[in-house]
């Protein structure tokens, strides 16, 4: 829990007969990164291939794939058991509705173009309607018509300008439209074809949308009525094709999900031995495995083999990967961790750190009942109604019901309640009459959690065998507790003269032992880097100020509503009654965003800073997470 799981690389060689049973339980088993054999193994082999099957099941999973994304989804209530493959492929050769899909897909694609062809020519002719034409003159061989939209300033500088190099034209235009540009105008332009290039040329120069004139013939009105019966026919035969795809999707959508699923298994083994050595009669496979899982593996694999598979560490200088060892109560602070780095697997796991100190500095900022009760009512809406969406509404929504927890105790240390004193209740510390002691205690609070990383720092550096950074922490705490001393004796009125006072000259020893010990490993910069100590601890004065503004748009709200219902109208009452849950809604939505940025700020800054360096690769096991199919490791 403190640290990520201790892993080894292992090499597995074997008979090349066992290969797909060795494979097969390596993937049920589901402890096993597998990784590409090195070099010095390759010099002696040869590089692996897919298994021979993979050709056929690359098929019918990428067939079946398309069958899947052409029906419509269905709620798949029941988890099955995968099948041997030749009954997977039994079943997938009697799905027979490849071609008839294929078709159904095909005359929709051809009837939604035909559809929007047609909604074209309805909005084209509507524009024109006005002008009563009768679509079949724009057929006159000899004569270019030219329509769309154009600004009616720039219209007639169109014309004025097209006036000077042609006289064979002649025009009609609608009445102008406003929209966001200014005024519109619709415009019918006939002009000698051979100018038809000319002056479309001179329409670029101005803002015109030219529009697509249709090959139809008859009046407008003709022709939009004759467009929405075409458009009605489209609609009833995509209607009959969406049933048909209803009435398929009903009976084979589950059937084509399950086996998909049931191919990607195989899939997944089939091309595992790419990453794997061989030579005419032998296999060799390396990966990744966690110590607890090796015993285990170990006897699984000879088993299978009847003992013809060998086993061997192998000694590398790769950093393993991290898997982390956590309750599952803890997994939502694994996600908090990991927003800012996974942890490599030889330091420190924070996400038992996290999941205590998160929450508690959480609920000081925001310590009331009210907004917690509101907190816990998001967490709910989080994993039960946003999980489908995505798994880190989940995660997100467990955390804040441990920061809601944590409020609420810290609620009733302040006796808060959406900013109200509680009635005939004695709080321990009434935040707005207690400031100078919750300074103090946070500012210690503070100092306790810089601690607790310095610590942390001095024990994975000295099992590292890093002395100098070791020796370098220990100075610093020498000089954050020495200057903690000197502090305390400068407000309690102690002599700071280290001749004067006893507790002066500890503080002042300590001081000076650690920034020799500092300039001694870090070297002159250390004296520099003092002042930001000193920074570090004063940052955790944020968890008081987050919570008194809070805390005091709160009061404000309540107070002014107080105010209206003892001496306002009831037009003032209701105005203030708006302001009051507009106010606490933004409240809320502060009070929950502000101190989880700030927490998370904190820890990420102030607390990883002393031991934690991140950058770690997570664990991704040879296994299958599938939805609808149990195999090996969630079966």
């Amino acid at each position: 829990m403190l640290r990520p799981e201790k892993m080894e690389l292992v090499r597995v060689t074997g008979v090349r007969r066992d290969l797909e049973k060795v494979i097969e339980a390596l993937h049920k088993a589901g402890c096993v990164q597998l990784e590409k054999v090195s070099d010095e193994v390759l010099e002696h082999t040869q590089p692996d291939k897919p298994l021979d099957k993979f050709p056929t099941i690359s098929e019918q999973l990428m067939r079946l794939r398309g069958l899947e994304a052409a029906l419509k989804p269905r709620h798949i209530e029941n988890m099955y058991e995968k099948l041997p493959l030749e009954q997977m492929l039994e079943q997938a050769r009697e799905i027979g509705i490849d071609d008839e899909l294929a078709a159904l897909l095909a005359e929709k694609e051809k009837l939604n173009e035909l559809r929007r062809e047609q909604e074209g020519i309805k909005e084209v002719v509507s524009e024109l309607e006005a002008f009563g034409l009768d679509f079949s003159l724009f057929e006159v061989e000899s004569v270019a018509f030219i329509s769309g939209r154009i600004e009616a300033s720039e219209f007639e500088q169109f014309i004025s300008a097209l006036s000077e190099r042609t006289t064979k034209f002649d025009y009609l235009v609608g009445p102008p439209t406003k929209t966001k540009r200014g005024k519109q105008v619709v415009f019918l332009l006939a002009v000698d074809k051979k100018l038809a290039s000319e002056t479309l040329e001179l329409l670029e120069g101005f803002s015109c949308s030219i529009l697509d004139l249709p090959r139809v013939r008859g009046k407008p009105g003709e022709v939009i009525a004759q467009t929405e019966r075409k458009l009605v026919e489209i609609a009833s035969e995509l209607s009959r094709i969406e049933a048909r795809i209803d009435e398929l999707s009903d009976e084979y959508y589950e059937k084509v999900a399950v086996l998909r699923e049931m191919f990607e298994i195989e899939a997944e083994q089939a091309k595992a031995p790419l990453k794997f050595a061989r030579e005419e009669h032998i296999f060799v496979l390396t990966g990744w495995i966690p110590v607890r899982n090796r015993q285990s593996i170990e006897q699984t694999l000879n088993a299978i083999t009847e003992g013809r598979t060998l086993i061997e560490t192998e000694n590398t200088d790769e950093l393993p990967p991290t898997l982390l060892n956590n309750p599952r109560a803890l997994k939502s602070m694994e996600f908090l961790v990991g927003f800012f780095s996974w942890p490599k697997s030889t330091e420190w796991d924070p996400t038992i750190f996290m999941a205590i100190t998160f929450p508690i500095f959480f609920g000081m900022m925001l310590g009331d009942i009210g907004y917690a009760l509101l907190i816990l009512g998001l967490s709910y809406l989080l994993i039960k109604k946003l999980s489908r969406y995505a798994a880190a509404f989940v995660e997100l929504g467990e955390a804040l019901i441990f920061a809601a927890i944590a409020t609420i105790v810290f609620g009733l240390i302040y006796g808060e309640f959406f900013g109200l004193e509680i009635p005939f209740y004695e709080p321990l510390l009434p935040r707005l009459h207690a400031v100078p002691e919750l300074l103090v205690l946070i500012i210690f609070v503070g100092i306790a959690h810089i601690t607790l990383g310095y610590v942390l720092g001095i024990i994975h550096t000295y099992k590292h065998r890093e002395y100098d950074h070791m020796l370098s922490k220990m100075g610093w705490l020498l000089i954050l507790y020495g200057g903690v001393l000197l502090v305390y004796n400068f407000f309690m009125d102690v002599p700071l003269n280290p001749m004067a006072s006893a507790s002066s000259m500890l503080g002042v020893g300590m001081l000076l032992g650690g920034l020799l010990i500092n300039l001694k490993t870090e070297g002159p910069m250390a004296v520099m880097e003092i002042s930001s100590l000193a920074s570090f601890v004063l940052s955790y004065t944020r968890i008081l100020g987050v919570g008194l503004v809070s805390l005091i748009l709160a009061l404000v709200l309540d107070e002014r509503l107080a105010i209206a219902i003892e001496h306002g109208s009831i037009t003032l009452i209701l105005v203030m009654l708006l302001i009051f849950l507009i106010g606490h809604t933004v409240n809320f939505v502060l009070g929950v965003f502000e101190p989880f940025l700030q927490s998370i700020r904190l820890h990420y800054v102030e607390f990883f800073s002393r031991f934690y360096e991140g950058n770690g690769v997570l664990f991704a096991p040879f296994r299958f997470i599938g939805k609808y199919v149990k195999y090996g490791h969630n079966e």
